[in-house]
């Protein structure tokens, strides 16, 4: 899905480059305009960031920091039956950051257990819950920046019912586990994170990967 969005962004004649370091932060360019963007991708349509820093503005890792300009998304068109990877244009950090900022405090206005710093909000519009829906939306005034089809043998078999879905109507309003969209965690990324970002990378279903784990001690 980093593949999709970076040539979505090329194609739209931005000129793109990967800044150092871990997070998806790129700088693109194009006539007298320059932004550093940090790249989010998903694969059930909602897209994550985490609340653990103190010292960035808010408490938002990569929300928080004033050198990220804006978020590019790229997402499945449909996570029941995805056909094409839709790379919508940048979304001002700021305007990200005020919706992400009324979810999580929905979230406590609602008394749920803050203690995972993980937040999640819907690109699409969600009307069914209270929680969920704030900050819903995301991507609800935008025009694709550019489409990329997915062939079928490579297509993810997601079941929305297992995920989106039962997440909508749910009191949290935020996946249980986390998208391929959440902040980069160095060391606290699980195997099935990992194998999501490989098949990512890879543009293959998650079902095509196998990892073994070796443990010596």
């Amino acid at each position: 899905m980093l593949n999709a969005a970076r040539l979505a962004l090329e194609n739209a004649r931005y000129r793109v480059s990967r800044l150092p370091g871990r997070s998806k932060l790129y700088q693109i360019e194009r006539a007298t305009e320059r932004l550093t963007v940090a790249i989010r991708t998903s694969s059930d349509r909602w897209i994550g960031f985490s609340h653990d820093d103190p010292a960035a503005e808010g408490g938002w890792r990569t929300l928080g920091r004033p050198d990220v300009d804006a978020i590019v998304i790229a997402a499945v068109d449909d996570p029941a039956n995805p056909e094409k990877i839709v790379t919508y244009p940048p979304v001002p950090r700021i305007e990200m950051l005020a919706r992400f900022n009324a979810h999580f405090q929905a979230r406590v206005a609602a008394g749920q257990n803050m203690s995972d710093t993980r937040n999640f909000v819907a690109l699409d519009q969600v009307t069914t819950a209270m929680v969920s829906g704030t900050g819903s939306g995301i991507i609800e005034e935008l025009q694709p920046l550019g489409e990329m089809p997915i062939p079928s043998v490579f297509r993810l078999r997601l079941l929305r019912g297992d995920t989106a879905a039962s997440e909508i109507g749910s009191p949290s309003g935020s996946p249980p586990t986390p998208p391929a969209s959440a902040d980069d965690e160095p060391g606290r990324s699980t195997l099935l994170e990992a194998k999501q970002r490989l098949a990512d990378e890879l543009h293959l279903p998650l079902s095509a990967l196998e990892l073994t784990l070796t443990v010596r001690v």
